[in-house]
């Protein structure tokens, strides 16, 4: 959400966390994380798909045209 990265290709082919950036992964492991609150607006555009592992605090508008999952 605001950042800006240049997407590539994985030069063989897997992902393991080791390749995800460390916000993304607890250590060396198959868990991802997130933050637990929404503090600026977002859009979700009719053409993606959106979710977040809950609970989530929202304090700012979420605007849905596609579609938003809490697990």
């Amino acid at each position: 959400m605001g950042d800006v990265f240049n997407a590539g290709t994985v030069a063989d082919g897997t992902v393991t966390p080791a390749k995800l950036a460390s916000t993304l992964v607890l250590d060396d492991t198959p868990i991802r994380t997130n933050i637990n609150s929404l503090n600026n607006s977002v859009t979700v555009a009719s053409n993606q798909n959106a979710f977040v592992a809950g609970p989530i605090t929202i304090t700012q508008p979420l605007t849905i045209n596609g579609t938003f999952t809490v697990v």
